[in-house]
């Protein structure tokens, strides 16, 4: 498996300060992942974070 053959990665999560926390899932994947990450930066314009499920896991960042 790989990013090509997987579909959308959906995150739902909380924030709480500069932090956020939820879950994640994809109809490609299964089970549920815990979700968590932070702001940082100026404005909170950037975002870091990580997805793990039981049989698997990611990482994502962004920055406007």
């Amino acid at each position: 498996m790989n990013a090509e053959t997987v579909d959308v990665i959906n995150l739902n999560a909380n924030i709480n300060g500069n932090s956020f926390t939820g879950s994640a899932n994809s109809a490609s994947l299964s089970g549920t992942a815990k979700v968590e990450g932070k702001f940082y930066g100026e404005n909170a314009k950037e975002l870091g974070g990580m997805f793990k499920a039981e049989d698997w896991v990611g990482a994502f960042g962004a920055s406007k």
